[in-house]
């Protein structure tokens, strides 16, 4: 299964637990060729000032790394495939 799109809300810092949150949007098309979304509440362990490439690459990790527990997406034919050159981004 392939990622076509993450959209991403304004992440917000949060100074009591020195995380960056923000809900990430992975659009996905199956195996049957139809797209679907699965969305994700994310958080980084970022620095509060460092880059927002950086913020955004842990946010879309995390996303990631929460699809993979997914029953569905387990199984090695039926993983999700990222190629960040090809994806588009869009963040708040």
């Amino acid at each position: 299964m392939n990622v076509n799109k993450i959209d991403l809300t304004e992440p917000r810092f949060e100074a009591d637990t020195s995380l960056h949150k923000a809900t990430v949007t992975l659009n996905v098309t199956g195996a049957s060729g139809v797209p679907f979304e699965l969305t994700f509440s994310c958080e980084t362990a970022q620095p509060q000032f460092c880059p927002s490439t950086l913020i955004l690459y842990g946010l879309i990790k995390h996303a990631m790394k929460q699809a993979h527990f997914l029953p569905a997406f387990r199984r090695e034919d039926s993983a999700l495939k990222l190629d960040l050159k090809q994806v588009t981004i869009a963040a708040a």
